[in-house]
């Protein structure tokens, strides 16, 4: 069986051996840009916000940044160590980062207003 490219693409392992150069290609354009100041022009400090997919934290850090309390789940152990050395070059220490996929994220654990 021959995957496609979107198949690849969800597949842990894919960003486990990716995750390095993720990190260059981030750092060399800003496609987030726009992202990010929709987001905060909107988003208010003590929100809650569950980030499906954190990778290195391209939303999940801006919005700790402004006072949201952020659940960032992010499955592939290389761009979680990527988020982990952005968060902490930031000072960012209040994101809570799962290694779970959403699918196995209870519902009643993110309902939980200890997050």
């Amino acid at each position: 069986m021959v995957k496609t490219v979107l198949e690849k693409a969800a597949a842990v392992q894919y960003w486990d051996g990716n995750a390095k150069w993720h990190k260059l290609w981030v750092e060399h354009n800003n496609y987030h840009d726009d992202i990010i100041r929709t987001l905060t022009s909107f988003v208010k400090p003590g929100w809650r916000v569950l980030d499906i997919g954190a990778g290195n934290g391209i939303l999940s850090l801006p919005l700790s940044a402004i006072g949201c309390k952020v659940t960032a789940l992010e499955p592939s152990c290389g761009m979680r160590e990527l988020l982990r050395q952005k968060a902490t070059a930031r000072g960012i220490a209040s994101l809570q980062i799962e290694a779970r996929r959403w699918e196995d994220m209870p519902l009643s654990e993110l309902m939980n207003d200890e997050l």
